[in-house]
């Protein structure tokens, strides 16, 4: 789609390099800058956590 606004192009220019620039980067987390934790290892907990809860819940 052609927008024939220039502001609106340059800011859309701009959107997509800054989109582009940050998804170069890994995403970490870091518990308060003592310790670095990749999304990953979140991602296991989360579904370790999920597992966890399933199984509470079928104890029932």
């Amino acid at each position: 789609m052609k927008s024939t606004d220039t502001k609106a192009n340059v800011r859309l220019l701009k959107t997509l390099a800054l989109a582009i620039s940050t998804s170069g980067k890994p995403f970490v987390l870091t518990g308060f800058n003592y310790f670095s934790v990749s999304l990953t290892a979140v991602l296991k907990i989360l579904q370790g956590a999920g597992s966890y809860f399933t199984f509470l819940t079928s104890m029932r």
